[in-house]
């Protein structure tokens, strides 16, 4: 009698455990919430071709934003189909990682993408002069507008989600397939982004990868 009681008063205690962390992880998600809405509403931007570029008087950087989502947007609308384009993003620009990362709701990453706010978050390049450094903030710029883009489609689609590791995986091919970079498989050949439509789940993804391979392998 005495152990049954001592599981239950651990499960109690566990459920309690359980819940305050999830209410102190609700609270520092609200917060960096309120605290991304203040830094917007005291931020000033630069509107270029129905995109809001913030804290930057980089002309030489914003117009590298521009033309990098205007290229983005064909790559992508050749995978997905167009989108509306209907709501201004946001892009804002942090002179420092440690600052951004203040806002992010996860620890230890260069850029992120807040679909709330339809706002990506990046960091200023120290030198634009350097390839170096201009790759490295195109490809943060790539990967986070590529989740903007597919949240889009599934909107406009009806589609409620997507696996995690898909819409990351998506992120990071777009991101590196650049400047005529190219994969052994392109993207659009392994995977029929029309089955998304119609809820397809990640083992028939899989097997559909499996499937066009094998018959390549036949061949």
């Amino acid at each position: 009698m005495n152990f049954f009681k001592s599981v239950a008063i651990s499960f109690v205690i566990s459920l309690i455990v359980l819940g305050t962390l999830v209410i102190v992880y609700h609270f520092l998600s609200r917060n960096n919430t309120l605290d991304l809405e203040k830094l917007l509403e005291r931020g000033e931007y630069h509107l270029l071709d129905g995109v809001k570029i913030y804290n930057s008087e980089n002309g030489e950087l914003n117009n590298l934003i521009i033309n990098e989502i205007t290229n983005l947007n064909k790559e992508l609308s050749s995978m997905f189909g167009t989108i509306k384009m209907d709501v201004e993003i946001k892009i804002m620009v942090f002179e420092e990682l440690e600052e951004l990362q203040k806002y992010a709701e996860l620890e230890n990453i260069g850029a992120f993408f807040d679909k709330n706010y339809i706002l990506i978050a990046l960091v200023r390049p120290d030198n634009l002069v350097r390839e170096a450094d201009e790759w490295f903030f195109r490809r943060d710029l790539r990967h986070e507008y590529t989740h903007y883009y597919l949240t889009k489609y599934l909107s406009e689609n009806k589609i409620t989600a997507v696996p995690k590791w898909f819409d990351e995986g998506l992120a990071e091919y777009v991101a590196v397939t650049m400047d005529g970079v190219e994969t052994s498989d392109p993207l659009e050949e392994v995977i029929n982004f029309e089955l998304l439509k119609i809820g397809q789940r990640k083992e028939e993804i899989i097997q559909s990868y499996i499937l066009n391979h094998s018959m390549e392998s036949n061949i």
